[in-house]
């Protein structure tokens, strides 16, 4: 095994043809897949995460690989996941969203709204019930149906005008043009 590549059971190859169990997991009710790690919900409402973790996407305080789930440091009562490039985000049962890991890593600059390797929570998010991450941004849709999104906006993935942010690489934006949305 390339000593890049974490493995998510004890002794497994870098890569499995047949679908095996995580071990030392709880029973899970949601599950979120990055580009190098994995994080689920166990019925508690507490969050797992295994893989790499250069960025802190593990959220667990530490940039240390993990091959066995490790709990999310203190975040309870998580209701949707989301992971991307480097990233983890939570909808919580309290309306709000929390990230780690982070937004953005390029040359001089580390995250342009989160960057911890623990949760943090994100400004304008509350009633935020459903995230999808992806490679420096996150959107998360609210219970009316609206979508915020927030991080990089090189490419405009956060629905707004480039130059919304006064020249900085991205934010936090909410996308005025869509009113109804049921998923990210």
């Amino acid at each position: 095994m390339s000593s890049t590549r974490a493995a998510v059971r004890t002794n497994a190859k870098s890569s499995s043809s047949k679908p095996f169990l995580v071990q030392d997991l709880p029973p899970a009710k949601d599950v979120a897949v990055g580009w190098s790690h994995a994080c689920v919900i166990a019925r508690d409402g507490g969050v797992y995460c295994w893989g790499l973790n250069p960025l802190g996407e593990l959220g667990d305080g530490t940039t240390s690989n993990a091959s066995l789930p490790v709990r999310v440091s203190g975040l309870t009562g998580a209701s949707r996941l989301g992971a991307g490039i480097g990233n983890s985000c939570a909808a919580t049962d309290a309306g709000s969203v929390m990230c780690w890991g982070a937004d953005f890593d390029g040359p001089g600059v580390k995250g342009i709204v989160f960057h911890s390797t623990t949760p943090v929570s994100i400004p304008y998010t509350q009633g935020i019930v459903k995230v999808a991450n992806g490679r420096n941004f996150v959107c998360g849709v609210h219970e009316t149906g609206q979508v915020t999104c927030w991080g990089s906006n090189l490419f405009r993935q956060l629905g707004v005008s480039r130059d919304r942010f006064g020249g900085r690489a991205g934010g936090v934006a909410l996308v005025e043009e869509v009113l109804d949305a049921k998923d990210v």
